[in-house]
């Protein structure tokens, strides 16, 4: 109840929530975002190897803060390497670009975002209190990914289960 007493405090609501991106090489046909694995008339069919986890970060006004896009690495490191785009574009957000073995989202990627959207939040925010409203996907929930923000002005705020379809304000706003 201390943390969101609202006399003196500056706050900014983030969401952060992920889907899968199905997009094949042939671009006359309509790319479409996956949110599940159920084949439909006129859309891509997900495989591995031709799709990528996309996660935006942003506020309840629509201002999205940041993107990370999770790819395949096509040289199968086993080593995760995340990269800012090189280019600015209008919209003036950073674009992050992750490559891991299989492009989906796991705790590894996961404390990799966390850390860069932890220096993101600070240097546009500074000591703003920031609450992060997540779903319960399980490399959210994890003690290494809980133990991120201990003692920092970031404080994570999870959805019950079951409802977001209908809470989560990346389902209704961004998707």
């Amino acid at each position: 109840t201390q943390f969101f007493d609202r006399e003196n405090q500056d706050f900014v609501f983030v969401n952060a929530d992920e889907t899968r991106i199905s997009i094949n090489g042939e671009q006359s046909k309509m790319k479409r975002i996956e949110s599940t694995n159920i084949s439909k008339n006129d859309s891509l069919c997900m495989t591995r190897d031709k799709s990528a986890t996309y996660i935006p970060f942003h506020t309840p006004h629509g201002m999205i803060m940041s993107v990370f896009l999770i790819a395949v690495n096509s040289v199968k490191s086993g080593n995760l390497v995340i990269k800012k785009a090189g280019i600015t574009t209008r919209s003036r957000y950073p674009v992050y670009y992750i490559f891991n073995d299989n492009g989906w989202m796991n705790g590894d990627a996961w404390n990799a975002i966390l850390q860069v959207f932890y220096q993101e939040i600070k240097n546009k925010f500074g000591t703003s209190k920031i609450v992060l409203f997540l779903d319960r996907l399980s490399c959210h929930v994890t003690d290494e990914s809980l133990k991120l923000f201990v003692g920092t002005n970031i404080h994570m705020v999870f959805l019950p289960a079951n409802t977001t379809h209908f809470l989560q304000p990346c389902d209704s706003d961004i998707f």
